[in-house]
């Protein structure tokens, strides 16, 4: 792994605390940051042509389901831009044609969905609460 690459996941990683402490004093807090972590490999191996990283995308990509079933999300890779925050499990969903841009805060109730128009597009730096969006006519 490039260490571009490393340095940007590090820092989105760090919101979440993926420490042994954060294991034992909030499970969910864990959870979200093996969710995010998963997510970010997947996209780095998916890009990438090799044999091996085919596996480990495949592998990943089965980690990442799991925990998108424990933790209510459907976020699928290459949506979202890095500097990704969830504070709270339940349910989020994104279309896998939208894209939301860096630095965006995701809340529960979070549908980023179609409509006969097309899929949204986000830009950087948003905050998005309780809330169903797609393109209108």
């Amino acid at each position: 792994m490039d260490s571009n690459y490393k340095i940007k996941m590090s820092e989105e990683l760090a919101f979440y605390h993926g420490s042994f402490k954060a294991f034992i004093l909030s499970y969910i807090s864990y959870k979200q940051y093996k969710f995010v972590k998963l997510l970010r490999l997947v996209e780095y191996y998916g890009k990438r042509s090799d044999w091996f990283s085919k596996i480990l995308v495949g592998v990943y990509k089965y980690r990442l389901r799991k925990y998108e079933l424990a933790l209510g999300y459907q976020i699928p890779p290459y949506t979202i831009g890095w500097g990704l925050k969830i504070y709270h499990f339940g349910p989020i969903i994104i279309n896998s044609k939208a894209k939301l841009g860096e630095n965006c805060t995701l809340y529960p109730g979070v549908n980023v969905g179609k409509s006969h128009s097309g899929v949204p597009n986000i830009g950087n730096n948003c905050i998005l609460y309780l809330c169903i969006l797609a393109r209108s006519l």
